[in-house]
């Protein structure tokens, strides 16, 4: 199987990934997040080093690479959900790889159960069959060589792998590739180009932010200056939710600072305010800002009500509006598999003991859910607000909100 799985890097990470029919390659979302091309070497010594990443399926964290025009032999993917229990299964990939040119590596273990996740309709095999950093997008193979699942989680204190059975991911892949938006969340590709030294933005509240990307060479000097109405707050980040600089010197007026870029890969400029009053601000920069719109902020959801959205970069915070009436009890879950979910209830006004907030009560394939009920202490506008509960894992989630009592 070996020579069909590829070696795939960015600028800041290395995963694994598969050759399937039409010359695509399948990986996980996150390996190649947030970039537009990645390198694809094959244990041949081919390499594609600036290979396009075609679609991504955020929900179920895949994404396509391609098509590559190579004469290697492609795998199939194929149906292993009715494999027994205790069946031997062998992970291939790069876990853990630091050369140009690799070959992969492989690990055995057996099958432990099956997990579903209902929300998307896929099913994950459980395997002790060791899958480190780097595995992910690798292929899980059963004993008598069928490429049955894509690798792409793993628990490490419970040491063991979550595999998206090759069934489930198939028909997604095959979407994919006809260019679909498979999870409905839109492509939410971050900015690889263009902006502008100046950008007026108004804030809502204390919850709302904005984001902007810089994308400029390794060793740029970048100088960042907020002025605002409010007390303002930036954060400048590197692709993997670094902090590289926080400007909150005064309650108002300026708030300026610089940073040299040390990594390659964007870096992320977000805002916000430490005021519940509406603000308006200025950003400025010597290097061009790239604005990013997130579709999430600001969306309504009424009770009884599920939607789709996106932890779309680190330390992203997705607020939802709802009106609720004194006295109404809500449950409100938030379901991922790509992020550790993480949800706040709160109004203008409200004291400390009248907001509330919930990590891993919601249980979920990982038990890492959140799931909260609450009872509106008057009636108006309450947000929701979805996040990562560490701020650097992004993808999708299902938001849910119905009676509760």
């Amino acid at each position: 199987m070996s020579p069909s799985v590829a070696f795939i890097e960015t600028p800041t990470g290395t995963g694994s990934g598969v050759l399937i029919a039409g010359g695509y390659v399948v990986t996980n979302a996150h390996v190649v997040w947030p970039f537009h091309e990645a390198r694809v070497v094959f244990p041949d010594g081919s390499e594609f080093k600036d290979a396009p990443v075609a679609n991504w399926d955020y929900m179920a964290d895949l994404a396509i690479i391609g098509p590559l025009d190579t004469g290697i032999e492609p795998m199939l993917l194929v149906d292993g959900e009715d494999i027994p229990i205790g069946s031997d299964m062998f992970l291939i990939g790069y876990p853990g790889e630091d050369e140009s040119f690799p070959q992969p590596t492989i690990t055995g273990g057996i099958l432990s159960r099956l997990r579903e996740w209902d929300p998307i309709g896929v099913t994950y095999f459980q395997t002790d069959a060791a899958a480190v950093s780097g595995q992910s997008g690798g292929v899980l193979v059963s004993g008598d060589g069928q490429v049955i699942g894509i690798s792409g989680f793993s628990i490490g204190e419970a040491q063991f792998g979550l595999v998206a059975s090759a069934a489930d991911v198939l028909p997604r892949v095959e979407r994919l590739i006809a260019g679909e938006d498979v999870s409905g969340l839109g492509k939410r590709l971050v900015p690889a180009d263009g902006g502008s030294l100046d950008h007026s933005v108004k804030l809502r509240n204390f919850w709302d932010t904005r984001m902007f990307v810089v994308n400029q060479p390794v060793g740029t000097d970048i100088s960042l200056t907020l002025q605002g109405s409010n007390d303002g707050i930036l954060f400048f980040l590197d692709t993997l939710g670094n902090l590289v600089l926080e400007l909150d010197r005064g309650f108002s007026g300026i708030e300026s600072g610089s940073a040299n870029l040390e990594f390659a890969g964007p870096y992320f400029v977000t805002i916000g305010q430490l005021s519940e009053t509406p603000g308006d601000f200025r950003l400025s920069s010597n290097h061009p800002l790239a604005a990013f719109t997130d579709p999430d902020d600001g969306t309504s959801i009424t009770v009884g009500q599920t939607i789709t959205a996106s932890i779309d970069y680190p330390f992203d915070l997705d607020d939802f509006l709802i009106l609720l009436s004194e006295g109404e009890t809500v449950e409100i879950t938030m379901d991922s598999l790509n992020v550790d979910s993480f949800i706040t209830v709160d109004y203008i006004g409200a004291r400390d003991d009248q907001v509330a907030s919930d990590n891993d009560s919601g249980r979920g394939i990982f038990g890492l859910n959140a799931n909260l009920v609450y009872q509106a202490p008057h009636s108006g506008a309450y947000f929701i607000v979805a996040s990562d509960a560490s701020g650097l894992a992004v993808g999708g989630y299902i938001l849910t909100v119905k009676a509760s009592g």
